[in-house]
């Protein structure tokens, strides 16, 4: 896989955790804190440019890890359950109102990049050794967002979703 080259603005990007976000897995042996990749959430987060997740794991335990790296703020919409990731990730759009077009899915299984993009044409999917080659594309310049009032937006809409379906 590789950056679509019609890939002009990402506005959302979705984790998978698991030997992406972070090495190892979560509900086995724990997992090791990528602290490059804690760094990349933040800094798209200051240029404007949401992160979701979508992944197999437990929810208590990924909201408790993700309390103690100091990073559960930084996502919404989580998808995080015992299910295939192309409906859920196809949700999340619908819900934030987002298109595919501007949308990257980073997993380390081709199996459920294949399944994203199948379900959801137009995204664009990397594994995470292509994680690299965004920071400097210009489809992920954004815009100075160091109050991350982008992410606040979100936050609130998630609330007024999950308010309605409560």
């Amino acid at each position: 896989m590789a950056l679509n080259k019609n890939f002009t603005k990402v506005k959302l990007i979705i984790w998978d955790l698991d030997e992406t976000f972070w090495k190892g897995t979560l509900s086995k042996e724990g997992v090791k804190v990528v602290q490059n990749n804690i760094e990349l959430v933040k800094n798209l987060t200051s240029r404007g440019i949401i992160n979701s997740i979508s992944s197999k794991n437990d929810p208590e335990l990924v909201n408790k890890k993700l309390i103690e790296i100091g990073m559960i703020d930084y996502f919404v919409f989580k998808k995080i359950g015992w299910f295939s990731k192309g409906p859920p990730v196809r949700d999340t759009l619908n819900q934030m109102n987002l298109r595919a077009e501007n949308t990257l899915f980073i997993d380390d299984n081709n199996f459920n990049l294949n399944e994203v993009a199948s379900l959801n044409p137009g995204i664009t999917c990397l594994t995470i050794e292509e994680l690299n080659e965004i920071i400097d594309h210009p489809a992920f310049k954004g815009k100075d967002d160091n109050n991350h009032s982008r992410l606040n937006q979100y936050k609130h809409l998630e609330t007024r979703l999950n308010s309605k379906t409560s």
